[in-house]
């Protein structure tokens, strides 16, 4: 399963989440969820231009990272 979440950085601060979902692989990248995903991420991105919101992925490495959409 892929968790993502739409999330901005915050220096000196945990990261502030709008949302989080659960996303099985077959389900990306073209499922009416991702597609929901996708409009909220525009939505937040169109409200808050320079609040810097973003899709992010669970890693292995990496807690949390970002993705292209």
């Amino acid at each position: 399963m892929t968790t993502l979440r739409i999330a901005r950085r915050r220096q000196g601060l945990k990261p502030e989440v709008l949302g989080e979902w659960i996303v099985r692989p077959d389900e990306y990248p073209e499922s009416p969820k991702v597609a929901y995903i996708q409009r909220c991420l525009a939505e937040a991105q169109t409200e808050e231009p320079d609040a810097g919101w973003t899709l992010e992925t669970r890693g292995t490495e990496v807690s949390w990272h970002p993705i292209q959409v």
